[in-house]
């Protein structure tokens, strides 16, 4: 009797594991700075405005927010959110010094490349994110 109690505890372990969703895989970040500052753009992205600020100010370059402004970054951030649905790194693609390409699934089931340049010198904050989409059919 405790053999098949067993077998259908067994089981039923089985079936639970196979109906959850799959989780992301983590994203394996390369120990760099830009992948830092990119790593804290995602963050970004998912926290609030006030957190918006305070990135903005710690891992944007000075010549970035030169061009572009703290509130205009912001209205920006707001713009990305909203034709996005938000985006969840997946893995990263390219890495080197001074840029840094992260493929993304976007809340809306895009597939995005987020290209990361940064300055040419430590601590190689970011001067801009360019969004392209993945061609469709790409991996999961």
């Amino acid at each position: 009797m405790k053999h098949g109690v067993m077998r259908r505890c067994s089981a039923a372990v089985v079936i639970l594991m196979c109906a959850l969703p799959a989780r992301a895989a983590e994203v394996t970040w390369p120990a760099t700075d830009i992948a830092a500052h990119a790593c804290a753009w995602f963050d970004m992205l998912r926290g609030d405005d006030a957190a918006a600020r305070r990135f903005l100010t710690d891992h944007m370059a000075p010549s970035a927010l030169a061009e572009a402004g703290v509130e205009e970054r912001l209205a920006r951030r707001h713009g990305v959110i909203e034709r996005t649905g938000g985006l969840t790194p997946l893995q990263v693609a390219a890495n080197g010094e001074s840029s840094l390409d992260v493929r993304c699934k976007a809340g809306n089931g895009d597939r995005v490349v987020a290209t990361f340049t940064a300055e040419p010198g430590a601590p190689h904050r970011i001067v801009a994110v360019r969004l392209m989409a993945e061609p469709p059919g790409g991996d999961d």
